[in-house]
């Protein structure tokens, strides 16, 4: 008996020699700590709630990895003064570290760093730019 060789074989065909079609598998979406930069509403240091379920797998990696080291590096856009903004950065930073500690991290694995406004990730000066500026990188390190 020859096999069909054409992708519209018989309904039947599968009944009689044991083969069937196996529908592909979707891609499965990345996982949620493939996601590092947690970005901010403008002057907030609250975690937005679309990132709280990224910071919380964050969490849950590093609980699971006592090894693992982190360091939470706080950025601000370019409104106000570098001070006011190395303060947000930092504030920004500490959100995050206190999220994770609540996730179960241990405060020796976690370590915050604020840059304010001295790198930003996009340059500019229009909200597009301030607002990819307006975030935390979670840096991770696993000896």
């Amino acid at each position: 008996m020859t096999l069909p060789r054409t992708p519209s074989a018989p309904s039947w065909w599968g009944e009689r020699t044991g083969f069937f079609r196996v529908a592909p598998e979707a891609p499965k979406p990345p996982p949620l700590t493939d996601t590092r930069i947690i970005f901010f509403d403008f002057d907030r240091s609250d975690i937005r709630p679309e990132f709280r379920a990224i910071v919380s797998a964050h969490g849950e990696m590093l609980a699971d990895m006592p090894n693992a080291r982190v360091r939470l590096e706080g950025h601000a856009d370019e409104r106000g003064s570098r001070e006011y903004n190395i303060g947000l950065g930092e504030r920004r930073a500490n959100a995050v570290r206190n999220f994770l500690e609540a996730e179960g991290v241990a405060d020796s694995q976690i370590a915050t760093l604020s840059y304010g406004e001295e790198r930003p990730a996009m340059a500019g000066a229009d909200e597009e730019a301030w607002a990819a500026n307006r975030r935390v990188e979670i840096l991770i390190r696993n000896p």
